[in-house]
């Protein structure tokens, strides 16, 4: 999912969240604000953890990262108060669930022809 903000304001971390413009955020991890806009920071994780290289998406799990070669998308806290930690994230071949360190394939097997796959 991409987010689209026209120009990034700032942090505003004392105004209620209710109260925010669209251009505003109470907090901003690791993102370059020197700008005007949002930009990651690239180098090195916190924490001196790393991933593989040549790793196009990273997602935050249980203390450490998950990796992908691909361009993933992840869904974190599917369901309010998650004791399993599940997340969903499409992207690397077909959509996956993973509950701790067991991934599940979502949806039925994609039929064999020319126009998929």
């Amino acid at each position: 999912m991409r987010l689209t903000i026209e120009q990034f304001a700032g942090l505003a971390p004392k105004v209620s969240p209710k109260k925010l413009g669209d251009a505003l955020a109470t907090t901003a991890d690791n993102v370059r604000l020197d700008k005007g806009h949002l930009a990651p920071w690239k180098g090195l994780l916190p924490g001196g953890e790393s991933v593989p290289a040549g790793s196009q998406s990273i997602y935050p799990y249980n203390n450490d990262w998950l990796a992908w070669s691909a361009d993933v998308n992840v869904v974190g806290n599917i369901t309010p108060n998650d004791v399993r930690q599940r997340l969903v994230y499409t992207g690397d071949q077909y959509p996956k669930i993973r509950s701790g360190n067991e991934e599940f394939r979502l949806g039925i097997p994609c039929p064999s022809c020319d126009l998929c796959c």
